[in-house]
């Protein structure tokens, strides 16, 4: 799923370009690029993808990283769009998701049940449940 495509283009022009164990290869045109200004060039179905590498493979790709600390510092442009990407992945996987009062249960398509804690070391877990479930923790 990783679009690295162009990371030999990048490197016969010159164009650093971040290799971090991200899902999509970005390169730098200036020097100040920032974490958001990667973000921010993600189409939506590249942020559906990224969701998917998550929620079928357990990938925790540095995007997600760079996503938990725009959420915490709110500066997270289109959260609102990574919020839909989260749904169009879920819906895409045919996951169940059931709310009540004080809880709530996800179901993968297999009919698994799949748990997720936002104490967990991964940005991936924590952003997914943030984006779902907005309120402050």
């Amino acid at each position: 799923m990783a679009d690295w495509d162009l990371r030999e283009a990048f490197e016969r022009e010159y164009i650093p370009w971040l290799h971090q164990s991200t899902c999509y290869c970005y390169g730098n045109l200036s020097e100040d690029q920032e974490q958001q200004d990667y973000l921010d060039v993600l189409s939506f179905p590249q942020k559906v993808g990224l969701w998917l590498q998550f929620l079928e493979n357990g990938i925790d790709y540095e995007e997600f990283a760079w996503i938990y600390d725009r959420i915490f510092a709110q500066e997270l442009n289109d959260r609102i769009e990574w919020e839909l990407a989260v749904y169009a992945a879920l819906n895409q996987l045919e996951y169940a998701l059931k709310i009540s009062e004080s809880e709530f249960e996800l179901y993968d398509g297999s009919g698994e049940r799949r748990y997720f804690s936002f104490n967990s070391e991964q940005n991936a877990q924590r952003v997914f449940l943030k984006l779902l479930f907005p309120l402050n923790v």
